[in-house]
C-alpha cells in the first residue's frame, strides 16, 4: 500500500493513469443498467410543464400542463400546476377557472388557493382576491411563509401597476409597470412553485425524474442530474438509490468531496455496492488521495465494478 504523505511524483502520474483509464473504461461509476423506460406520459408532461415554468416559458408549461391534465383530469396537482402557468402567462379568467377546480379536488387546498387569490387580484379584481389570502398550511414553516407572502405581494404590486400604469416598488423606490413586474417577479414565483411540486412529486412523477436522472448521467450531462436527483431527496433524503446517483452526478460536475461522502453514506448501508467504491476511488484519486483510492480498488473489483480489472 502506497502512503499518501510519501507519495512520489511516478506514483502520482500512476494514478491519474489508472483514472484516466477508469472513466474511459467505465465512463463514471453512475453509467449502468438498461434505458429507463419511458413511463407515464401524463407525468412526462408535467414535469415538462415545471421544468418549462422554471425557465420562464409560459407558452410550453401550458401547453405540456395542459396536456397532463387532458390526460388526467382528475389530478389535483396537474390542474393546480395549469392554472399557476395560466396566470404566469397572464391568462387570468382561464387560470382562475383552472385552480378552482384544482382547489375542490383537493379540498381547498391552501396552494391552490394562494394561486387562485394571485389570479383574482392580477385580473383586477382585488376585492375577490383578498378573500383568498393565504400564509400556507397550518403552523407554516418559514419556507411556505415566504412563498406565500411572495405571491401575494407580486400579485398585489400587479393589480396596483394595472389600476394606476405603474406602482411604487416599496424595497426599491422605483416605479413599475406590470411589464416591470412581470420581468422582475415572475420566474420566482414560478421556480418556487415548481420547486415545491417536484420536492413533493407524487410516485409517477418521482419515477419520471428517476428515469431522466439515470439518462442525464449516461448522456454525461451530470448539472442536470445533480439538478433532479437533489428534487427527489427532498422527500426521500436517505435513499440510498438516489445518494448513490447524487454521488455520480457530483462526481462528473468535479465535486469530489461531496461524492466522496455521498458513496461513503450508501457504502455504510449497502457494503457490497461495487460502483460505489470504484466511484469513491475516482473521487480520492482526483483529490490525490491514492492510499484511500487504491484501498477501494479491490473491493470495486471484488463487488463486480465494470473496468477495474482492465484498467489496472
Amino acid at each position: 500500500m502506497i502512503k499518501a504523505q510519501t507519495l512520489s511524483a511516478r506514483h502520482h502520474l500512476r494514478i491519474g493513469t489508472l483514472i484516466a483509464g477508469l472513466l474511459l473504461l467505465a465512463g463514471t461509476a453512475g453509467s449502468r443498467g438498461q434505458q429507463p423506460a419511458a413511463g407515464n406520459e401524463a407525468a412526462g408532461n408535467y414535469l415538462a410543464g415545471l421544468d418549462a415554468l422554471m425557465s420562464g416559458k409560459w407558452g410550453e408549461a401550458v401547453s405540456a400542463l395542459g396536456k397532463a391534465v387532458d390526460a388526467d383530469e382528475e389530478n389535483a396537482d396537474y390542474r393546480t400546476a395549469h392554472g399557476v402557468a395560466l396566470v404566469m402567462a397572464e391568462k387570468f379568467p382561464a387560470a382562475i377557472k383552472e385552480l378552482e377546480r384544482g382547489r375542490r379536488l383537493r379540498g381547498d387546498d391552501w396552494e391552490a388557493k394562494l394561486w387562485l387569490g394571485a389570479a383574482y387580484m392580477m385580473s383586477g379584481d382585488a376585492q375577490t382576491g383578498t378573500n383568498y389570502i393565504t400564509h400556507g398550511p397550518p403552523h407554516a414553516a418559514k419556507a411556505d411563509l415566504d412563498y406565500s407572502t411572495f405571491v401575494i405581494m407580486m400579485s398585489q404590486k400587479y393589480w396596483g401597476a394595472g389600476k394606476n400604469g405603474q406602482v411604487r416598488d416599496p424595497k426599491t423606490g422605483k416605479m413599475m409597470t406590470t411589464r416591470d413586474i412581470a420581468g422582475a417577479s415572475f420566474i420566482t414565483a414560478a421556480t418556487m412553485f415548481a420547486e415545491r411540486r417536484r420536492g413533493e412529486a407524487p410516485k409517477e412523477l418521482a419515477g419520471q425524474i428517476l428515469d431522466r436522472v439515470k439518462i442525464s448521467i449516461q448522456g454525461k450531462q451530470y448539472a442536470a442530474a445533480l439538478k433532479d436527483v437533489e428534487s427527489l431527496l427532498v422527500s426521500s433524503p436517505e435513499d440510498d438509490e438516489l445518494l448513490l446517483l447524487r454521488a455520480d452526478a457530483e462526481l462528473g460536475v468535479g465535486d469530489y468531496e461531496s461524492s466522496r461522502r455521498d458513496y461513503t453514506r450508501v457504502l455504510i448501508d449497502k457494503p457490497t455496492v461495487g460502483s460505489a467504491y470504484l466511484g469513491r476511488a475516482l473521487a480520492a484519486g482526483h483529490l490525490a488521495d491514492a492510499q484511500r483510492a487504491y484501498s477501494d480498488l479491490p473491493l470495486a473489483q471484488k463487488y463486480g465494478a465494470a473496468g477495474v480489472a482492465a484498467a489496472t
